[in-house]
């Protein structure tokens, strides 16, 4: 209810919706469900979500295959429930990484599951790193899922739902597999399929490949950041040169010199 309060303000009473003529978005899932909301000359940009990691190279030759993963909280959106369902018709070993309301009700219905609790960054790291795959279930249309991009580039596949925008990221039968949202067996066919060893092993090098050719670093993030910000700000320009009294220019004046009460002629590239 807090949600649905917080968003009716949003879309009402703050004026914010049609207030940016430009919005960043992480994923074009994310763009398809907020476009038809917005005024149709709304200019988008797409950004994806930094991610800090390491490329720590190629999984060892004989690394021991290990069994599927699941990291997030333990609610009904994520699917958890869902994964271990899964894993238990496939007969994979489960692992889970977090916790959540759901955890008393799911250890005493999976107990032969493995349940770490939450686990520092390095401690999910080193497990992802050590999974047969990961498994992403979410039932939600979530908008960068970063648990998928880390695996990714630690060499791990990703068997991910087709209703949120980890399926941008998996190219089914490449680096990972698709499964239709909320399909408990066609969820647990996937596992049972990489119960395979060298097919789950070239999928997680093909993965760490396709990702390091082009990672999401922050350095990256910050360059396309910025490029959005200079196109947004000659856009500016553009419109305030055209605009034929200053009465009718844009009421915060980005790439022009600002008002006397910020510092007279202060060039907002230069503050």
């Amino acid at each position: 209810l807090l949600r649905v309060g917080r968003f009716a303000t949003m879309r009402g009473a703050s004026g914010l919706v049609g207030a940016a003529p430009h919005v960043v978005t992480l994923s074009r899932l994310q763009r398809s469900l907020i476009e038809p909301h917005l005024p149709a000359a709304t200019v988008f940009h797409h950004l994806a979500n930094p991610v800090s990691i390491d490329d720590v190279g190629p999984k060892p030759a004989d690394a021991p295959p290990g069994g599927v993963l699941f990291v997030g909280r333990l609610s009904p959106e994520k699917g958890p429930a869902l994964f271990l369902e899964a894993a238990r018709r496939s007969g994979v070993a489960a692992t889970i990484v977090g916790d959540g309301k759901l955890g008393p009700a799911l250890r005493q219905a999976y107990p032969e599951a493995r349940f770490l609790g939450w686990q520092s960054p390095a401690g999910v790291r080193a497990a992802m790193r050590a999974a047969r795959a990961l498994v992403f279930p979410s039932l939600w249309a979530e908008g960068q899922p970063l648990t998928v991009l880390e695996a990714l580039a630690l060499g791990t596949p990703v068997v991910a739902s087709d209703a949120c925008a980890a399926r941008e990221a998996v190219v089914d039968g490449v680096n990972g597999r698709l499964f239709r949202s909320g399909d408990v067996d066609g969820l647990a066919a996937t596992l049972d399929a990489l119960r395979d060893d060298a097919r789950a092993a070239a999928m997680g090098e093909a993965g760490r490949r396709m990702y390091w050719d082009a990672p999401l670093t922050p350095a990256r993030h910050l360059d396309g950041l910025l490029g959005i910000y200079e196109a947004v700000r000659e856009t500016h320009r553009g419109r305030a040169a055209a605009e034929p009294s200053p009465d009718r220019c844009h009421p915060h004046p980005i790439g022009r010199p600002l008002p006397s009460r910020y510092g007279s002629g202060v060039d907002p590239a230069d503050a």
